[in-house]
């Protein structure tokens, strides 16, 4: 059997680590509740300096006087930049009627 260099392996690891691209306001959401354990509030679309862009998402975390801002890159799903800022508002949940 063949050996297989080890920059080959490396390289087939980094590309199995990868996230897939965040293109949806949802992708975006659960990102940034995943990393921080808080409850995202908003998302928008932003630029970086990529082609494609990025989201800033709000996320509230509950029972603290301090939130986050998360950047997250669209092209790859990773977190950028994170960064404390006062605590967002909850958005209401609406009960449903039955």
């Amino acid at each position: 059997m063949p050996r297989v260099p080890a920059y080959i392996a490396l390289f087939a690891l980094s590309l199995a680590a990868s996230r897939p691209p965040c293109r949806t306001r949802q992708d975006a959401r659960h990102i940034a509740e995943v990393e921080t354990a808080g409850r995202a509030v908003a998302a928008r679309p932003i630029e970086l300096n990529g082609a494609t862009g990025g989201w800033e998402v709000l996320v509230h975390m509950p029972g603290k006087e301090r939130g986050w801002r998360v950047i997250i890159d669209r092209d790859n799903g990773r977190v950028r930049r994170l960064e404390s800022c006062p605590n967002p508002r909850p958005k209401e949940v609406k009960e449903k009627k039955r």
